[in-house]
C-alpha cells in the first residue's frame, strides 16, 4: 500500500510539472514548424524537476534532523497537487496516450512491411535488441546483496534513510559522510523512507532509461531524420552504452546522469535552432542549470556544465 500512495504522490507531481513545461513550449514553438513533437522532452523535465524537488526536500529535512516519515504529508500533498493541476494533468496525459497511439500503429505498420520484405538489417536489430532486454531484465533483478549496489550508493540512501532524528551536522560530528555528489542519494533515501524496500529506486532508473530512448526518437523526428530502421538502430545503440547497464548493475546514478545530460544534450540542440534570441538565452540558461544538477550527482559531469556555460557566453556576447 505505501508503494501505491508513494507512485501516486510521485507520478502526480511528474505529470504537473511535465503539462506546464508543455504548455511553455507549446507557446514558444507554436510557430516554429521545426519542433513538431515535445511531449518527451517536457516528460523528462518533469522527470528532473520533480527529482529535484523531492531530492532537496529530503536534504533540507535532514539538515534540521527532520524525517520525512515525521511530515507526514505525502498523502495529502497527492491528493491537493492533483486537485488543483486536475484540468492540465488530463490535457497532458490525453497528448501522452495520443502520441502513444501513433507510435503503436507507426511502429506496427513499419514492422509488418520490413518483415514483409525480410530487411536483414532490421531482422538482426530486433534479434539485438531482443537480447538485450533479456539481459537487461535478468540483472535488474539481481539481489541488493550484490557487491556493487550496497557498496557504493545504494547504501548511501539507506544511511541517509535511517538518520531519522539525527541532523547532518550531527551526523558528520559522528566521523560518518557522504559522497560528495550525494543529490540523488536523497532522491532514493526519499522512497527508502516512505515505504522501506527498493522497488521504486530501481523503477525510476528504469524509467530514466525510457525517457532517454524516446526523447532520443523525439529528438530525430525534430531533425527530420525519423524512421523506423534508424530508430530501432538507435535505440539498440542507446542500450549497449555501459552507463545504460550501470542502470542495474549496480547502485550507481548513472542512469538520473545519462538522462539528465542527454536531455541537456537537447535543450542546447533546441537553443541553437530557434530564431528567437531571447528564447536562446532561456534555453542556455535552463542547459547551465542542468549542468549544476548533474555535477551534484556526479562530478564528471563538470564537463557538460562548462560546454553549457560557454554556450550561454557565445549567445551573450554574439
Amino acid at each position: 500500500m505505501k508503494e501505491l500512495f508513494s507512485i501516486f504522490f510521485f507520478t502526480s507531481l511528474w505529470l504537473t510539472f511535465a503539462g506546464y513545461i508543455n504548455n511553455v513550449f507549446n507557446k514558444f514553438f507554436i510557430s516554429d514548424q521545426k519542433f513538431q513533437k515535445i511531449i518527451f522532452l517536457s516528460l523528462s523535465l518533469g522527470f528532473i524537476f520533480s527529482f529535484l524537488v523531492l531530492a532537496e526536500l529530503n536534504l533540507l529535512s535532514h539538515l534540521f534532523g527532520i524525517s520525512l516519515l515525521t511530515l507526514k504529508i505525502v498523502i495529502p500533498l497527492s491528493f491537493i497537487i492533483i486537485f488543483f493541476n486536475f484540468k492540465n494533468i488530463k490535457h497532458f496525459s490525453l497528448k501522452i496516450f495520443s502520441l502513444i497511439n501513433q507510435l503503436r500503429n507507426s511502429i506496427r505498420n513499419s514492422l509488418r512491411n520490413s518483415l514483409k520484405k525480410r530487411d536483414i538489417l532490421i531482422i538482426s536489430l530486433l534479434l539485438v535488441f531482443t537480447i538485450q532486454t533479456i539481459c537487461l531484465i535478468i540483472r535488474a533483478f539481481l539481489p541488493l546483496t550484490h557487491l556493487d549496489a550496497m557498496g557504493q550508493y545504494f547504501y548511501d540512501s539507506l544511511q541517509i534513510s535511517r538518520l531519522e532524528d539525527i541532523n547532518l551536522l550531527e551526523f558528520y560530528e559522528m566521523g560518518m559522510y557522504f559522497r560528495s555528489d550525494s543529490l540523488a542519494s536523497f532522491f532514493d533515501a526519499t522512497f527508502i523512507e516512505l515505504t522501506n524496500n527498493w522497488f521504486l529506486l530501481r523503477l525510476t532508473r528504469l524509467i530514466s532509461l525510457f525517457l532517454v530512448i524516446f526523447s532520443s526518437i523525439e529528438l530525430l523526428f525534430n531533425l527530420g531524420s525519423f524512421n523506423f530502421k534508424k530508430s530501432l538502430l538507435f535505440i539498440c545503440l542507446i542500450l549497449t552504452l555501459p552507463d545504460v547497464w550501470s542502470v542495474f548493475i549496480s547502485g550507481k546514478h548513472d542512469g538520473y546522469t545519462f538522462l539528465f545530460e542527454f536531455i541537456g544534450i537537447y535543450i542546447i540542440f533546441l537553443s541553437i535552432q530557434t530564431k528567437d534570441k531571447f528564447f536562446k538565452i532561456c534555453l542556455s540558461l535552463f542547459s547551465v542549470f542542468l549542468g549544476f544538477i548533474c555535477a551534484s550527482i556526479r562530478l564528471s559531469s563538470l564537463s557538460f556544465l562548462l560546454i553549457s556555460f560557454l554556450l550561454l557566453t557565445y549567445f551573450l556576447f554574439r
